[in-house]
């Protein structure tokens, strides 16, 4: 009888880090899913506006300020994106360094299962007062600033021509 709370906690313990484990392969999908579907609009937005343009559907005087448009409205994508894709990214490192805690817990508790801190079973992401900082998360958040940023900077350079031009 005295193993079957031991029993219990070891199922809990696997369950939590196995549930863990699949959060972060979750956070994984949706982040590249954000990361994918950025330049699949941002690319397809200007596509169609380019179109437009080779069909001469855009009269000169009208050009400047669709480009101008269509431009803000890339920037406020960039800056969506890049806000959803950071809380995500903030989600999956919370639960990746409390996956770590549980881990080095159960080793260093050894056959004694009762010295796992509590918060370590429960849910990692959601919780906002957990530490989601390490090195990963550094690279992960320089990596999302590319993806989100790096196609305006060229963008804005490439238009500069044409608002120098109308004015």
């Amino acid at each position: 009888m005295a193993d079957e709370p031991t029993g219990i906690l070891k199922d809990v313990i696997l369950g939590e880090i196995g549930g863990k484990n699949a959060a972060i392969h979750a956070y994984d999908g949706i982040i590249w899913k954000i990361r994918t579907g950025f330049p699949t609009l941002m690319f397809g937005g200007w596509a169609i506006l380019l179109q437009g343009l080779g069909k001469e559907q855009l009269t000169p005087n009208r050009l400047p300020i669709l480009v101008a448009a269509m431009f803000l409205i890339t920037v406020g994508l960039c800056l969506s994106g890049w806000f959803v894709d950071r809380s995500y990214t903030r989600r999956k490192f919370r639960v990746i360094l409390a996956l770590n805690e549980l881990t080095r817990a159960v080793a260093e508790g050894g056959d004694d299962l009762r010295s796992i801190p509590y918060p370590l079973l429960t849910v990692a992401g959601d919780d906002g007062n957990r530490e989601f900082r390490c090195k990963g998360y550094q690279q992960a958040v320089t990596t999302g600033a590319v993806v989100f940023f790096g196609p305006v900077i060229p963008l804005a350079i490439a238009l500069y021509p044409l608002v120098a031009w109308w004015r």
